[in-house]
């Protein structure tokens, strides 16, 4: 299978579609406020939207409060009450285990007068809690709830408390007889929440992704953002020869699908080597498609200034300063606004939207020496590496050279690789460039203007053609 992570997700995506109907014990674990309740009124929403009857019984939250919050994000399920495919009801908790034959009963009542075909309990941590001292007690709780599937007739769905800092749930033998096993987790990555969704089991199923990044959204609820794992890693061959002469020695020709580094000083402000590497992303595409310039640094504003600028002193055709500034598609982003996970899936999102030649991500060392992770950045960001090379999409990293090992792990996934160097003062700059298995080249700043006239040049051909 070429891309396993999103044929799995897309299982996921209908949270466990394919077991409405079918008597399965699904098991939901997690911390608290890691997305236990969302994931489980997705799956009632999933189920009562298919017409198959929900009944969902909660220990702890008030029913207005549910409707409340699984409103906000987009789970109308009190629709559903109105039109008979769902109910919520809350019953008591019991303060000792003499009362767990009678809290049972209560719960084999409702199903027999609802007769659902999905049942959900939330929590039965407390119950768990109620019997831990009892050995028959807790065999005959989870003897119960093994049961109740056949009852139903469909997916019973028990959602459980993992306490702060364990990630493992004392629930005994239902842990191993249960069909799904998920656990919902969060950490704290660069002071933001990212989430997991680990997955123990789904009988059938031969895992080889155990863990899946989400997010929870307004009006959107659970939102999975799987990274695009594949399978094998191929490019898209195609090539282009170099318009820009002074390049030619390390960059002959120019591959669609190539990685490119460009590093320069942290007290550097010339612009032209930056317009430089999207000018080449417009002679591959020859303007039919666009140039995403994604920014974590400036506005839009400031970005189109810069380049209408630049192109403005070495064009003299207007029309290709308007449809080089009509390709270039900008997007400001701040970093800090997304776990790692959110912001790989939003870039990855804009990709696909706009189906662009190029991808430039503008100041990514600010953003990689903010985090502490580096494995799991590493481990996003060669992903992101081989899924735009199997499109065809040029991706071109800008970094200021902050620190030496970020430099070093840029350079290792590029293709090619810009650093510009400079004085104190940077009055003057140098270029070096050089490709995977090419020869290194030295350019001066004049030999830069001259490659971005002599590119410039070859779009106006486009142009007029």
């Amino acid at each position: 299978m070429e891309n396993y992570a999103i044929s799995l997700v897309s299982e996921l995506k209908k949270y466990i579609g394919e077991f409405l109907g079918k008597e399965k014990l699904i098991v939901i674990a997690g911390h608290p406020g890691s997305g236990k309740t969302t994931l489980a009124s997705s799956i009632s929403l999933a189920a009562v939207s298919q017409g198959y009857k929900c009944l969902y019984i909660s220990f702890q939250e008030p029913r207005e409060k549910f409707y409340e919050e699984t409103y906000g994000l987009s789970l109308n399920l009190e629709k559903y009450e109105k039109e008979g495919y769902f109910k919520f009801i809350k019953l008591p908790l019991i303060s000792d285990e003499e009362m767990l034959d009678q809290l049972l009963s209560s719960i084999t009542k409702e199903i027999v007068e609802f007769t659902p075909r999905v049942l959900v309990v939330d929590s039965i941590s407390p119950l768990l809690k109620i019997t831990s001292s009892s050995i028959k007690a807790r065999s005959y709780l989870q003897n119960f709830f093994y049961e109740l599937q056949k009852i139903v007739k469909g997916p019973v769905i028990l959602i459980a408390e993992l306490p702060f800092g364990k990630e493992q749930l004392e629930m005994g033998d239902i842990e191993f007889v249960s069909d799904v096993f998920l656990v919902l987790k969060h950490r704290v990555m660069r002071g933001l929440i990212a989430r997991y969704m680990e997955i123990r089991k789904i009988r059938g199923y031969q895992l080889t992704l155990a863990e899946i990044p989400f997010s929870i959204q307004p009006q959107r609820g659970i939102v999975l953002l799987p990274p695009p794992i594949l399978s094998e890693i191929s490019e898209v061959r195609e090539f282009i020869e170099t318009p820009c002469r002074s390049l030619s020695i390390s960059l002959p020709k120019l591959k669609k699908s190539m990685t490119i580094y460009y590093e320069y000083p942290a007290h550097y402000r010339v612009g032209e080597p930056g317009v430089l590497i999207p000018l080449l992303g417009m002679i591959i595409s020859e303007f039919k498609k666009p140039v995403l310039f994604v920014t974590y640094k400036y506005p839009e504003e400031s970005i189109r200034a810069l380049f209408e600028e630049v192109i403005k002193q070495h064009a003299s055709n207007s029309r290709v300063v308007d449809n080089a500034l009509r390709n270039l598609v900008v997007k400001p982003i701040n970093p800090y606004a997304y776990s790692l996970p959110e912001l790989n899936a939003f870039e990855n999102e804009l990709v696909e939207q706009y189906d662009p030649a190029q991808v430039v991500f503008h100041d990514v060392g600010v953003l990689m020496s903010s985090t502490k992770d580096i494995e799991n950045y590493m481990h996003l960001l060669q992903n992101q590496v081989f899924y735009f090379k199997k499109k065809g999409v040029m991706m071109a990293r800008y970094a200021s050279r902050i620190n030496p090992l970020l430099s070093r792990i840029n350079a290792s996934i590029s293709d090619v690789v810009l650093k510009a160097k400079c004085g104190k003062d940077c009055v003057d700059y140098k270029l070096y460039a050089w490709a995977r298995f090419g020869k290194p080249q030295l350019l001066n700043s004049s030999e830069v203007s001259v490659c971005i006239r002599e590119i410039i040049e070859e779009l106006g051909k486009v142009v007029k053609d």
